[in-house]
């Protein structure tokens, strides 16, 4: 049997060309898997640079936060010391009768 006398010869044709551009698709999509792909790995890369950074960021911002706190404290104990130093100064020097 001739193939040119095929009624089936004009189908046939048009897989061919389905199977063609199929495959030329197949290898675009692909090919845009593969840039994604590279892409995915550099977000990571940056998300975990970012994520140090941002752990960095908040140790020093804590730290920030507490030195009011401590030189308060500081402040606070030497007023302290001082009072009692003069309290105890007095005592000893005789200055409260007693």
């Amino acid at each position: 049997m001739d193939c040119e006398n095929c009624k089936n010869e004009h189908r046939i044709k048009m897989l061919e060309e389905d199977s063609q551009r199929n495959q030329t698709t197949h290898k675009e999509l692909f090919a845009r898997f593969e840039k994604v792909n590279s892409r995915m790995v550099g977000y990571e890369k940056d998300m975990s640079y970012l994520t140090t950074t941002l752990n960095d960021i908040s140790k020093d911002i804590k730290e920030i936060k507490e030195t009011p706190a401590k030189r308060w404290e500081t402040l606070v104990a030497c007023a302290l010391t001082t009072v009692v130093g003069a309290v105890i100064g007095f005592m000893l020097n005789g200055a409260f009768p007693g």
